[in-house]
């Protein structure tokens, strides 16, 4: 399968996306055992096969992004998803687009940085985006489009993963 596992940066938390199966789970994670339990399932048409993904610093929000090789045409998407409830539906209802993107690029692997910063990568581009704010709800998190340059080099799929709660502890 294709898609991101990460841990939240609280190390409470593990999520992951397949693309395969266009869904994203959440589970609570004892870092002492090493058990997950309590699995959130978000599978939606309208994901359009979720590859990327990663929680904010605080680790109540999680980001995902979704693509679609099979036509290498939009849309797709930078989802942002509210997990305070703990409530499958609610988490579920919460999604809020914070990017939509209807030309050739697609969105991929998504990284928190040691800045706190959300870097979002744009496949077969020069640019990586940033969420300048991803512990804020909604649009409010500050999505900025094409932010750092990586000429003369093209943005893949890919970005480094950094374990969030090593580099931001």
């Amino acid at each position: 399968s294709i898609g991101q596992m990460k841990f939240s940066p609280n190390s409470k938390r593990i999520a992951y996306s397949d693309f395969s199966f266009n869904l994203i789970e959440v589970f609570d994670f004892d870092n002492t055992t090493g058990l997950i339990s309590s699995p959130i399932t978000m599978q939606s048409s309208s994901f359009n096969k979720p590859y990327g993904l990663e929680f904010s610093s605080n680790s109540q929000v999680l980001y995902a992004t979704s693509i679609d090789v099979s036509t290498g045409t939009g849309p797709t998407y930078v989802m942002q998803f509210d997990l305070s409830s703990g409530v499958q539906a609610t988490i579920f209802a919460s999604r809020v687009d914070v990017a939509v993107a209807n030309d050739k690029y697609v969105y991929g692997s998504l990284q928190l940085g040691p800045d706190k910063r959300m870097y979002v990568s744009k496949n077969n581009t020069n640019f990586i985006s940033v969420i300048d704010q991803p512990d804020v709800l909604g649009v409010g998190c500050v999505y900025l489009d094409n932010i750092v340059d990586v000429s003369p080099s093209l943005a893949r799929l890919g970005l480094p993963n950094i374990i969030g709660s090593i580099s931001n502890s």
